[in-house]
């Protein structure tokens, strides 16, 4: 790892972190983390868990950029069956919840709500987990329709 001005490198990744301010009030804003991880990282959800965890991130939204573009529309019927509530359906983006979690499919990236990304890298694990299905299902439905 190196330290910089803004972050952390890693090997395949980078964390970093700024403040926002309003700029009507220069004295309020957001703080904002950010951890990018480079695909040799995906086949490892532990050690990604593992890392976010020690690095103390938490996130409001979490985002998945998608190596080739979906059509958000073609997974309507999908969603539907996986028990997602469509809350907006438009050409280029969908939007859906399912007990306390969202998800917005747009043509190049996923963008989750309401997961911790401790919980979104750790799902799956347990198949009797209906939440631990979740996600998975969104990636199954995503490698049916390509």
């Amino acid at each position: 790892m190196r330290v910089e001005e803004d972050g952390l490198s890693f090997p395949g990744g980078r964390f970093e972190f700024r403040y926002d301010s309003d700029k009507d009030d220069p004295h309020s804003g957001v703080y904002i983390e950010s951890v990018r991880f480079e695909p040799e990282w995906f086949g490892q959800l532990d050690r990604m868990a593992e890392l976010t965890d020690s690095l103390g991130v938490s996130a409001d939204r979490m985002v998945l950029h998608l190596s080739s573009a979906v059509d958000p529309e073609s997974l309507l019927a999908g969603l539907n069956a996986r028990g997602w509530k469509i809350t907006s359906a438009l050409e280029n983006e969908v939007k859906a919840s399912q007990g306390g979690y969202s998800l917005t499919v747009r043509p190049d990236k996923l963008v989750y709500r309401g997961f911790s990304p401790q919980q979104l890298l750790a799902l799956g694990r347990d198949k009797d987990d209906p939440k631990g299905q979740l996600v998975p299902g969104i990636v199954k439905l995503l490698g049916d329709g390509r």
